[in-house]
């Protein structure tokens, strides 16, 4: 409260201090440009003008109260902390409904993953007993399904590590085969546990997701429910005073 009207005194000043800063420059340019032939009295006179508004501008300087740039300080300080404050809250928000709406994605996708348990063992096989170059493309295509299954990056990474073992200078079958088996390892124990929780857990997370999402989770969706997106341009209508940020 005490700080607005002392903004709005010094910002007056200011404004009346660039007006005669801008007549200033006006006269010290004319002043520079005066013929060697100009008179003693047309100089002195232009001289005279300039001096008396440097006179009003120091004038203008002095009735800035000393507090000014203390309490400026200040209350960009308290800007910057209310700034940090809304940017902590939205990111925690934001933390506590991500994970949500990530568990419900890998989830869904549980049925996705275990359509893709003959093509993995097909592969092992297939790698086991083909030619190193062979197997490129086919474990290639299987990453690349893997990778449409979200959540399955685990799972994805060790079928990786075998198409580099296949591509390499000097081929190495066995290491191929070898994150083939970690693959398969890894692939067992995220089917199991996805299978359990949509048995176990898949409702209750939807429930527990439909009563966060227009409140914690509101920034994240792709689209404003209309009642909300009603309040929202009730909220922001009002004309908001932003001249203290100047």
């Amino acid at each position: 409260d005490d700080y607005r009207p002392l903004h709005t005194k010094v910002r007056e000043i200011e404004r009346q201090q660039r007006r005669l800063e801008s007549e200033l420059d006006e006269l010290r340019t004319r002043q520079s440009r005066l013929e060697a032939d100009t008179s003693a009295a047309k100089r002195d006179a232009l001289a005279a003008q300039i001096a008396t508004l440097e006179s009003q501008h120091a004038a203008l300087q002095a009735e800035i109260p000393e507090s000014w740039e203390e309490q400026r300080k200040t209350f960009q300080a308290l800007q910057k902390a209310e700034a940090k404050v809304r940017q902590t809250y939205r990111r925690n928000v934001d933390d506590a409904y991500t994970p949500i709406r990530e568990l419900l994605a890998i989830i869904a996708d549980t049925d996705k993953l275990a359509a893709l348990q003959g093509d993995l063992e097909q592969l092992r096989q297939y790698v086991a007993e083909a030619e190193p170059a062979d197997s490129v493309e086919p474990v290639t295509a299987l990453s690349a399904a893997v990778r449409e299954v979200e959540g399955a990056g685990d799972v994805r990474s060790p079928i990786n590590d075998a198409r580099r073992a296949l591509r390499n200078k000097t081929p190495d079958k066995a290491k191929a085969l070898e994150s083939l088996d970690e693959a398969l390892q890894l692939y067992q124990q995220e089917l199991a546990w996805r299978k359990q929780a949509k048995a176990e857990l898949l409702v209750g997370v939807q429930d527990y997701e439909a009563t966060i999402r227009n409140n914690i989770g509101l920034r994240q969706q792709p689209q404003l429910p209309r009642e909300k997106a009603l309040e929202i341009v009730s909220c922001t209508a009002a004309h908001r005073d932003i001249s203290l940020n100047f």
